[in-house]
Parts: structure tokens; sequence; C-alpha cells
């Protein structure tokens, strides 16, 4: 992706990517964990997960954004530490609160029964972790 496209276009793949995770995480823990196994929930669950993946290369890796974002601060110059350290200020602001709430949910949960901590929920809240920096970047700059 170059920096020619459009804003809004980067911010549909954002919307699109983050959108997935959360179906995602939401027909997981709604239908599979739940005790239900039908071809609709496996066959929505591979379309989420295809559109997680195509949306993150197009809009997070083809964009260079998750370099920019995982490389150490004396590679970069800069505007680069400033942009990037902005981000990271933002989505652990953002993170932070959400994963506690989400342990605050699985606690309240648990008393009725239902677990909500296995393999799923921690791989969605790590992808989160790597990608929110990247996806501030590709929301807020005007050229990526």
């Amino acid at each position: 992706m170059a920096g020619s496209q459009s804003r809004t276009l980067r911010r549909g793949y954002v919307a699109l990517n983050l959108g997935s995770l959360i179906i995602l995480e939401g027909l997981y823990y709604g239908w599979v964990a739940g005790g239900v196994h039908n071809p609709v929930a496996v066959g929505l669950i591979v379309v989420c997960m295809i559109t997680l993946v195509l949306s993150f290369l197009h809009v997070i890796w083809g964009t260079g954004l998750w370099r920019l974002t995982h490389t150490g601060v004396e590679n970069l110059d800069e505007r680069q530490v400033m942009v990037t350290r902005e981000a990271l200020r933002h989505s652990y602001g953002i993170f932070v609160p959400f994963t506690l709430l989400v342990i605050f949910a699985a606690a309240v949960a648990s008393d009725f029964d239902f677990h909500i901590f296995d393999v799923v929920l921690p791989a969605g809240l790590l992808y989160l972790a790597h990608i929110l920096p990247a996806i501030i970047l590709a929301w807020k700059e005007k050229v990526v």
C-alpha cells in the first residue's frame, strides 16, 4: 500500500481487521466454546480468519507499519521516534483498560460457569497488543 492511497481506505482496512478479530472471538466463544459445532460456525470462523490475515497483510504489513512499530529506537530517525512513541502511548492507553475489562468480565463469567480464558482470548489480546500501534498510525497519519 503506497502513501497515495487515501486515509479513508486505510481506515476501512483497519475497521475490517479489528471487526474480524472481534467477530472471530465472538463466534468462538458464542458457538464453538459453547458446544455448538456446526458448519456455519466453522465457515464463519474461516472467513473471519482469512479476512483478518488479508487485512493485516494489506494495511499493516504492506505499508511497513509493522516494521516501523517493531524497530528499535536506535534505528529510527527523530520524526519516526516521535510518531511511534505517540502511537505507543495511545495504544497502551487503550489496551490496558480494555484488557482489565476483559479480565473482569472473565472473572464475572466464571461465576456463571462460562470460562473464557483458553488459548483463543490471550492469542487475540497478544495480536491486538502488537497491531494497535500500527493501527493508530494507519488511522491518524495522512500519508503512510
